[in-house]
């Protein structure tokens, strides 16, 4: 959403650290001075505490003490004064009773008067140009990067940043003279800051002492760099071009390769800029509403480079828009592309819509409103799309598209679908189809150096040869996706020390899709009636061990737009029963209900070699069964022959599958007519139902422009009545993104929408020493 919020902060001027390692030790053993033996107490108010492991290891190791109450007291601030006294202590420098005093605001008595004049006399702190000290002031976020990124060597390196690469959302409150060095404590090779809630860097906020604590671990225990992570997917993308596919295995992938997007997501499903400096906003003017229309500015970061080493700039942004207006390009249009006003602006490359303002800044004209601006950009919205698609590379695919007016180029193109090149940490090297996909350290990537020296995915459709797989710990340092919810319970209660299960709660969206031009599903009464037959209780309970969320509607619980459905089918066979009799199907033979000698027949389809979902394929056929309804489970298929089955709208009756959406998602692709695939569309839209309401169509149109959060809930509320009262689509429940990880491996943040893929944040993984 369009942020309304302001961040204000005091000024504070920056004062310089010159300090050693030896020093910084010295100082942190210093740090918390009451004379506690750190080997002998454990604090009893770090449980669970975000630094509770670096806190922990630097107790045990004695470079820390705590208060005679056994608190550590991890959320407390330091003074100037104080750090002063610790930097006497730590250089062992005299205390100074001969020099003048030259700060107003330190009198004669002041506690820490000899040792801020020491320290300020061996040039370790410096005053104020207005003669102060300010010896209450609290050390900043900013100041401790300085100390840490000095401590570290890092000076020069830092004199070399000119502007944040930091990603957070607060970067224009970095002082100039940090920048560099905050830079430096985000980037993967130093990860010596971590973001404060909302994903904010805080650079003049107070540090805290758990904060310190994890910067000085940092420092004593840099990242590792080296090593191969091997990614294991019950699923293999078919493609890796954002254009054309939409399977969570290819966004997986994708990850590691383009990743940054425009504005991307962290494991707490918070937006940042990504390759844009910052969200648009109105309060900073880069978005300005002028009644129905909207200008909004985007600022590209300069320096991002593709991993084949050539510079990226806006100009490739106003490129891969061009091509997008094609009606020849097969993709699925960003729902900001329409909204566009291509009668205005200067634009680039024969279309128009935009002004280009320099080499990494662009304006572009819409000629309606739209809430989700400030979150992606035209031609970029899709989970791991790149926001700059290299020029060099899309005009000679574009180029053979027009010359031999075959569309099929987009999805057959090595450099588009097979190995494409982006400015992500990693770039692709291999792709040996049915096996893995390897990739190598991207040497050109902009936000600092990846550690790993690579990434295998490596594809195992079978989930119970992927959980075996996963115990061995041979080949599988990460699952990320196609273990089941029991799987990760036995890895959990039973499973080897070198593995942990996650479960991240999510917006992954099982149901059944119903192929709504079937004769037999055309009739609403079937459909409610499998509807009614179906007992979700038990399913989650039997299967999820009802830890997972029956779903009666589409969106999740912890979606901003959820509200109790108006219209719910709890399970009521009887119900389900009536409903068949109303539609003309009488009890037959065997059990099964017939009408007009057809029996009531239908085909269930689902990925091959997914165990659970085989199971619970087997539970619905059987409940079905109990109303008169005859079901073929037979006709599984593999993940990406069933995704191209189901794209080309081929299957008979219904599909069992997920949706992993996003805390944007609304239903437009999946229930806007437009987006229903067919041979005059390229077979692009991810309506594969063939849903056709002209109310809801229209209400997911005008629902973009409602720029309150009320509003949007009034519309899509009447929109859920009308999709389920229809029902294209059966929800079954919300599943939990269950992923595991080797314990070793660092900073694994699983976040379980489409926008935190389990490979997110690789950029920040390396393997613990």
């Amino acid at each position: 959403m369009i942020s309304t919020q302001r961040f204000i902060h005091g000024r504070q001027k920056p004062f310089k650290y010159l300090i050693s390692l030896f020093t910084l030790l010295t100082l942190l053993f210093t740090l918390f001075y009451l004379p506690v033996k750190a080997t002998t107490i454990t604090f009893r108010d770090i449980n669970n505490h975000q630094f509770q492991k670096q806190i922990e290891i630097l107790q045990k190791e004695g470079l820390i003490v705590g208060f005679p109450d056994r608190t550590f007291r991890p959320d407390a601030y330091i003074s100037r004064a104080e750090m002063a006294v610790l930097l006497r202590k730590a250089k062992k420098l005299l205390e100074d009773r001969t020099t003048v005093n030259p700060f107003k605001d330190v009198p004669i008595n002041h506690w820490a008067l000899n040792s801020i004049l020491a320290v300020h006399r061996a040039g370790f702190m410096r005053g104020f140009p207005d003669g102060t000290f300010r010896p209450r002031a609290l050390l900043s976020r900013a100041e401790l990067a300085a100390l840490i990124g000095q401590a570290k060597g890092l000076k020069s390196e830092a004199a070399k940043i000119a502007a944040p690469m930091v990603r957070a959302n607060d970067e224009a409150l970095i002082p100039r003279w940090a920048i560099g060095w905050v830079t430096l404590g985000y980037f993967p090779e130093h990860q010596y800051l971590t973001y404060r809630p909302r994903r904010m860097s805080a650079p003049r906020d107070s540090a805290t002492r758990g904060e310190v604590a994890y910067a000085v671990y940092q420092l004593l225990y840099p990242p590792k760099k080296g090593g191969i992570v091997q990614v294991a997917m019950n699923a293999e993308p078919d493609t890796l071009n954002t254009w054309v596919g939409v399977m969570m295995a290819m966004h997986t992938v994708n990850f590691t390769w383009a990743y940054p997007p425009a504005v991307g997501r962290d494991e707490d499903w918070n937006p940042y800029p990504g390759v844009l400096t910052k969200r648009p906003s109105v309060e900073d003017g880069t978005i300005k509403i002028k009644g129905e229309a909207m200008e909004v500015i985007y600022n590209f970061r300069e320096g991002i480079r593709y991993s084949d080493g050539e510079i990226a700039d806006v100009y490739d942004w106003a490129y891969a828009f061009m091509v997008l207006q094609d009606p020849l390009t097969p993709t699925t249009r960003s729902p900001l592309d329409d909204k566009v006003d291509t009668a205005r602006g200067r634009g680039a490359f024969g279309v128009r819509g935009f002004d280009i303002l320099d080499s990494h800044s662009v304006r572009v004209y819409y000629k309606e409103l739209d809430w989700r601006v400030d979150l992606w950009v035209p031609g970029a919205w899709l989970p791991g799309s790149m926001a700059l698609y290299p020029q060099h590379i899309l005009e000679k695919v574009y180029n053979r598209m027009k010359d031999t007016g075959n569309s099929e180029v987009f999805r057959t193109d090595e450099t588009m679908n097979r190995k494409p090149v982006g400015y992500g940490p990693y770039r692709v090297t291999e792709w040996k189809p049915g096996s893995f996909i390897t990739l190598e350290r991207n040497p050109y990537y902009a936000f600092g150096k990846p550690l790993l020296d690579g990434i295998i995915f490596r594809f195992i459709p079978d989930t119970t040869t992927l959980l075996a797989r996963v115990i061995s710990g041979r080949d599988v340092d990460v699952a990320a996706l196609g273990l089941g919810f029991d799987q990760a319970m036995i890895l959990k209660e039973r499973g080897p020390k070198h593995v942990r299960a996650y479960f991240a709660d999510g917006f992954i969206f099982e149901h059944l899709g119903v192929n709504m031009d079937d004769s037999i599903l055309r009739d609403i009464r079937v459909r409610k009636a499998l509807s009614y037959a179906i007992d979700r209780e038990k399913i989650v309970n039997v299967f999820f061990g009802g830890k997972q969320k029956p779903a009666y509607t589409f969106f999740h619980p912890n979606h901003w737009a959820y509200s109790s459905p108006k219209i719910k089918y709890v399970f009521n066979p009887e119900k389900a029963r009536q409903l068949l009799e109303e539609a003309g199907w009488r009890m037959g033979r065997g059990g099964i209900r017939f009408k007009d000698g057809v029996k009531l027949a239908i085909v269930l389809e689902t990925i091959a070699g997914d165990s659970l979902r085989g199971k619970v394929q087997a539970t619905l056929a059987f409940m079905w069964n109990d109303v008169g309804v005859e079901v073929d489970i037979s006709k599984n298929r593999p993940s990406a022959a069933f995704i191209t089955r189901a794209r080309r709208r081929e299957f008979s009756h219904l599909i069992m599958f997920a949706w992993t959406l996003r805390p944007t998602s609304m239903g437009e692709s999946f229930f806007r007519e437009e987006f229903i695939p067919s041979p005059a569309n390229n077979f692009i839209g991810h309506n594969w139902y063939g849903y056709r309401n002209k109310e809801v169509t229209e209400l997911l149109t005008r629902v973009s422009t409602e720029m309150t959060e009320e509003g949007r809930k009034r519309v899509l509320h009447r929109m859920e009545e009308i999709v389920l009262d229809e029902l294209p689509v059966i929800p079954l429940y919300f599943r939990l993104a269950v992923t595991t990880a080797k314990t070793n491996l660092v900073n694994y943040k699983p976040g379980g929408i489409a926008d935190t893929p389990p490979t997110w944040n690789v950029f920040e993984w390396y393997f613990d020493r």
